[in-house]
Parts: C-alpha cells; structure tokens; sequence
C-alpha cells in the first residue's frame, strides 16, 4: 500500500511520566486526541498508538490506477511523490494528501501552543510538578517531534491470538520515525 506516514512523539515524556504518575494517561490521552482529530480532519488516519508516539497515516493512490480511471486534480494533472523502496514507485496524490499531511502537523504545533486544555483536568499537585519540571525548559508544556515520510509499506496485522493489531511495516515507516 502506499500512504504518507507521520510519527509523532511527545518529547521529554520521561518527565511527564515522573510528575504525573496515574495521570500520565489522561495527559497522554488528551494529546492523542488533538493529533488524532486533526489529522482526521485531513483526511489522515490513526494507526496506532504506542506510549508516547503516534503513528498516523494518508492513503495515496496508484499512478497506474489514476491513469486507467483518467482522474486528476483541479487542474487537470495529478500530483506526484517520488520515494524510494519497493522498486522506486511514483507515488501519486491524487487529493493534495502530503499538504494534508504537512497542515496536519502545523494544526497540531498550533493547537498545542495555544490550548493548555490538558493541564485543566489535572491534580494540582500533579499540575504544579509537571510545570517545576519543565520551567527551565524553553517552549511550551507539550514539545512534539514529527517525522513524516511518503512511500509503500506492506498493510496487515501484527501479533497474536491474544493480541492483534492492525498496522503497517517497512522501510518507508521507519523513515517517518
């Protein structure tokens, strides 16, 4: 499958964990569901979580599908992505998907700069921790890294009777890392 795949991760999480302690997961739940939503409200897609990191993901579309159904953008071309892997395919996005992308990530630095709604829900002594722990830090409560990446992966699912997860695994996943 070929998709734009975004990692992002709560930074110096280690920290918050110390701090918050039970509330760790509504703080991390909180965030989760800012990356979530507004990566949703692009037409991104949530994949999984795991701790502290998030990986979301852009479905794109198949040049050779495009050519066969004759669909293109606004302006009568389809847009395309070089990547590399899996022979080296051009990718195409056929909806504007790596802008998405990329307004998905400033939306999610935005939000995050200006909504302090995950400390709200807090214990004041959890609150006041966090904030002692992050006053001689420059930037705001909550610093993100992102990676993004476009390329093919393979799409399945990973684990167990007990345990399943849907996700996907390749290079071109790793590199988003």
């Amino acid at each position: 499958v070929s998709c734009i795949f975004l990692f992002c991760d709560i930074r110096q999480f280690t920290d918050a964990t110390e701090c918050l302690q039970e509330e760790v997961f509504v703080f991390t739940n909180k965030i989760a569901a800012v990356v979530h939503s507004i990566c949703a409200s692009y037409d991104g897609s949530a994949n999984k979580n795991v701790g502290d990191a998030f990986l979301m993901s852009w479905l794109l579309d198949s040049p050779k599908l495009n050519r066969a159904s004759g669909d293109q953008d606004d302006f009568g071309i389809g847009s395309s992505i070089s990547a590399h892997g899996f022979g080296s395919d051009e990718l195409t996005a056929r909806n504007n998907e790596a802008d998405k992308a990329l307004l998905s990530v400033v939306q999610i630095c935005v939000a995050l700069y200006h909504e302090k709604f995950f400390l709200e829900s807090m214990s004041k002594n959890a609150h006041d921790k966090l904030l002692a722990k992050i006053a001689k830090r420059k930037g705001t409560v909550v610093q993100m890294g992102f990676g993004l990446h476009a390329g093919k992966a393979v799409q399945g699912a990973l684990g167990s009777q007990r345990k399943l997860d849907a996700t996907y695994v390749g290079e071109n996943v790793d590199r988003a890392e």
